[in-house]
Formats: structure tokens, C-alpha cells, sequence
């Protein structure tokens, strides 16, 4: 019963946007409500299913997929944008001054480690999976390092580059763009339980204060990838205490 409510509101939560995203090129259009429904959808019950394995899978082959998986959609949501004739600047491609890109990044950094010590503060703990993710070995740890750049560069230009662009143009507004597309990011983090998709989608907010002031993705593509590898890398042992 759960698996056919979580179909439904995907379904139609995707048949909005399709019905919004109206003014949008059709490939662009199809994208959007995928990304709004059936992702957010899908991503939940990958976590349910893999909630109820009494082994979790390999790390280096969940490594190899989440890789894999992101730069396919990544690849997808190009080829998707360049069919559309989108401008590369109305995704986010847009380089910066140093001094505005290290700005910016700073900014990213300090919100996001607030937001996650805050989350500590109120006594999260990570769910099982997000615990089975930090790398142990050596070889663990590189292909972890494959992982985080990949979600930074991956997540950034399909979730803030692309899909608060396509939603700007289809609700005419900035404000509930950014948080339709955080909350399909927050959900798209199921795994880490519902306080965890709660911050992840408000990193996702965060992440998008810099591409709303200066037009560019790539603050928030550093700040991400950086997030990802200090949590995995360094801080996972406070992170994981209870």
C-alpha cells in the first residue's frame, strides 16, 4: 500500500509540473517533471527497499552506481538543455572573478557547517546506510573522492543549474523555484530518513544563494563537493556519534 501511495503522489506530482513546465521545450518539460515526481518518488522507495536488506550492498559497488547513475542524469539533463537551446548562462555555466567565487564559496561553507552542526545540536543521528557510505580503506577512500566530486558537479547543475531555472520560468517565481527544487533534492536524499532529507533540502537552499546573486553554479559546486569530503573523510566519527 505504501509502494502505490508513494507511485501516486509521484505520478502526480509530476503530471503539475509537466502542467505548469507548459512554456517550456518539450524535452525540458518532460525533464522537469521527472525530477519534481517520479526521482523524489523512486528515490523513496530505493531507501525503503534497501532499509528492509538485512546485508547492505558493497560499498565500492553502491559507490560505482551512485557515479554512474549521477552523470548519466547529468548527461541526460545536457542533452536535454542543449535540445531546448538553452543559454549555458541560464544554467549556471558562468565563470567568476576569483575574489566572487571565493567569496561566495566561504559563504556556502559557513551556512552549510552551521545548518549541519545545528542538525547535531537537535540530536540527528545517521541513519544506517548514510553509516555504511564512510569509506574504511585506502581504496575505499578514492573511489569516496570519485563519489563527492561527482555529486557536486552532478547534483548542482541537474538540481540548481537546470531544475530552478526550468521551474523560474514556469511559476514566474524566484522564491517558490528554489524551494520546489530543494525539496525535490531533499527528498532525492531518502536514505538518510526524513530529518535528513529535511537537511538536505535545506542545504540545497543554501546552495542556491550564490547562483541567485551571482548567476553561477560553481560556488556551489566547490562548497558541495568540499562538504561531501570532509564529512566522509574527516569528520565522520563526530558525525556518526550518537
Amino acid at each position: 500500500m505504501k509502494r502505490n501511495r508513494v507511485l501516486a503522489l509521484g505520478l502526480a506530482a509530476a503530471l503539475v509540473a509537466w502542467w505548469a513546465a507548459a512554456e517550456l521545450h518539450p524535452a525540458a518539460r518532460a525533464l522537469t517533471a521527472l525530477l519534481i515526481g517520479v526521482l523524489p518518488a523512486f528515490s523513496v522507495l530505493q531507501a525503503s527497499a534497501v532499509a528492509q536488506l538485512s546485508v547492505l550492498p558493497s560499498r565500492p559497488k553502491m559507490y560505482a552506481s551512485t557515479i554512474l547513475g549521477l552523470w548519466a542524469l547529468a548527461l541526460a539533463t545536457a542533452v536535454v538543455a542543449s535540445e531546448a537551446r538553452i543559454d549555458p548562462r541560464l544554467l549556471g555555466v558562468l565563470p567568476l572573478p576569483w575574489p566572487s567565487f571565493l567569496l561566495w564559496l566561504v559563504f556556502a561553507l559557513a551556512a552549510v557547517g552551521a545548518l549541519v552542526v545545528a542538525f547535531k545540536a537537535f540530536g540527528m543521528a545517521e541513519t544506517p546506510m548514510l553509516q555504511h557510505l564512510i569509506p574504511q580503506s585506502r581504496s575505499e577512500k578514492w573511489i569516496y573522492i570519485a563519489v563527492c566530486l561527482t555529486a557536486g558537479i552532478c547534483e548542482e547543475f541537474i538540481f540548481r543549474g537546470f531544475l530552478v531555472g526550468a521551474l523560474r520560468a514556469a511559476t514566474g517565481s524566484v522564491g517558490l523555484a528554489v524551494m520546489l527544487a530543494a525539496g525535490a533534492f531533499g527528498i532525492a536524499h531518502a536514505h538518510q530518513d526524513a530529518a535528513g532529507a529535511l537537511r538536505a533540502a535545506l542545504l540545497g537552499l543554501v546552495l542556491s544563494v550564490p547562483l541567485l546573486v551571482t548567476g553561477s553554479v560553481y560556488p556551489g559546486i566547490a562548497a558541495h563537493v568540499i562538504v561531501d569530503l570532509v564529512g566522509g573523510l574527516w569528520l565522520s566519527k563526530w558525525l556518526l556519534r550518537s
